[in-house]
């Protein structure tokens, strides 16, 4: 299908795809120029249709409503003139163990970016904070709290290394019954149910604290315990989604330090663009050119550790282009 004609004074768009009950993915993304950063075919040389990190733009699948940003990568040009794109729904195969095709006919919405900006230029983002009560917990006292004012100071140091700093922090109370997300996909999942609470708050992104966290459709029985988890890579430029979120786990985990404050940095680093620099197993990194594959000093290292801090030029030309990032002086998105 073909996208509405890019303009020469935008950095980037995004596609966000929604139709609930299937999982999408970008199947192939053309410039004017007859070139394809999501190649034609990767579907069937891929092992699963999840992640296409062969792609010269990587794309990542979600459930129910997802976002593809172009450019992720300065690799990539966004020529101006007529683009077209391909999409593939699917679901997971009744054992859990496969995938097949769903036909279907989803809504599409494209977000245009705005003037270029500088890998590491000043800029904002908005948050919004969503309490579910979890270890008493709430909106009215929650910015005097000592692991909720952890979250913004660590993203406030860890990001300023890209010119990235917090402007408005709003805090809102969830209705009883969402302490803890048991499920991650499906038409009624946790997950979705609790995001929906962004619908109707100002542009920010939603970062919603629970107790438990459970992501569905792992290699693990039952799923797995997670400390966060982000709706999609990126996240969508929109509140109110399926998607339109980051959450986050409460739970201390015996004898570890606190790693609320920098798993929030790192799930925020992906609602803003940004993959693992590497996954566990040693399959294919991020494809920014100067993120080293295993580089454990980098905020998107797939295991969170101490010393996981780092960001990089290309880190920061993706997640500037980001539509929540944005310069001061600018409106919020």
């Amino acid at each position: 299908m073909p996208i509405p004609l890019v303009s020469a004074i935008t950095d980037s768009l995004t596609l966000s795809i929604d139709g609930a009950g299937t999982w999408w993915t970008l199947a192939q993304l053309t410039g004017p120029d007859g070139i394809s950063p999501v190649s034609k075919g990767w579907l069937g040389l891929e092992v699963s249709p999840l992640t296409c990190a062969t792609c010269l733009n990587r794309v990542s699948a979600a459930p129910g409503f997802a976002t593809f940003q172009i450019p992720a990568t300065p690799a990539v040009t966004l020529l101006p003139g007529g683009w077209t794109y391909r999409l593939h729904g699917f679901r997971f195969t009744k054992d859990d163990k496969g995938f097949e095709p769903v036909p279907g006919a989803p809504e599409v919405c494209v977000v245009y970016g705005k003037e270029p900006m500088a890998p590491r230029q000043a800029a904002l983002i908005d948050l919004n904070l969503f309490f579910s009560g979890a270890y008493g917990i709430h909106a009215d006292e929650a910015l005097e709290h000592p692991r909720i004012a952890s979250v913004i100071e660590e993203f406030n140091a860890v990001w300023a290394q890209l010119g990235l700093s917090v402007r408005a922090i709003r805090a809102y109370d969830l209705p009883p019954g969402h302490e803890d997300v048991l499920s991650t996909d499906g038409p009624d999942d946790d997950l979705s149910a609790l995001f929906a609470f962004s619908a109707g708050k100002p542009p920010g992104i939603g970062i919603f604290f629970v107790k438990t966290l459970l992501v569905s459709h792992t290699d693990l029985p039952g799923g797995a315990v997670v400390l966060g988890l982000t709706g999609s890579v990126p996240g969508p430029p929109l509140v109110g989604t399926r998607r339109s979120g980051i959450a986050l786990s409460l739970d201390l985990q015996t004898g570890m330090p606190d790693g609320l404050p920098l798993t929030a940095a790192h799930e925020i680093g992906h609602y803003l663009g940004l993959f693992h620099v590497s996954e566990a197993g040693g399959s294919p990194a991020d494809g920014l050119p100067d993120t080293a594959d295993g580089d454990k000093s980098n905020l998107m290292y797939f295991a969170q550790n101490p010393e996981s801090t780092g960001l990089t030029d290309d880190q920061g030309w993706v997640v500037h282009r980001s539509p929540w990032v944005y310069p001061p002086g600018l409106e919020a998105p």
